[in-house]
């Protein structure tokens, strides 16, 4: 059986990093591996960043309409979520 490893990032107000913290993490070798974005309603310009990585078939993204942190951004896996391009919980 294969592992697969999730990685959640949650976000706000993050474009002066978000895509070098992707890009760096896409670079790795581990091909069992999901990205989990959770931005939690940035009013920069992360979620116009994130959008471009929406057809990577590796990265979730999850826009949420008000920001409830970074620790019920983490805590997304532990009840079901539809992890769809827009919207989230």
């Amino acid at each position: 059986m294969k592992s697969k490893i999730s990685v959640i990032i949650p976000c706000f107000n993050a474009e002066k990093y978000i895509k070098n913290c992707l890009d760096s993490i896409l670079k790795s070798n581990f091909k069992d591996l999901e990205i989990i974005v959770v931005d939690n309603n940035s009013t920069d310009v992360t979620k116009k960043i994130l959008k471009k990585y929406q057809n990577n078939p590796r990265v979730k993204l999850v826009f949420r309409h008000q920001n409830r942190g970074p620790v019920q951004a983490r805590k997304i896996l532990q009840k079901p979520v539809s992890l769809s391009r827009e919207g989230g919980p």
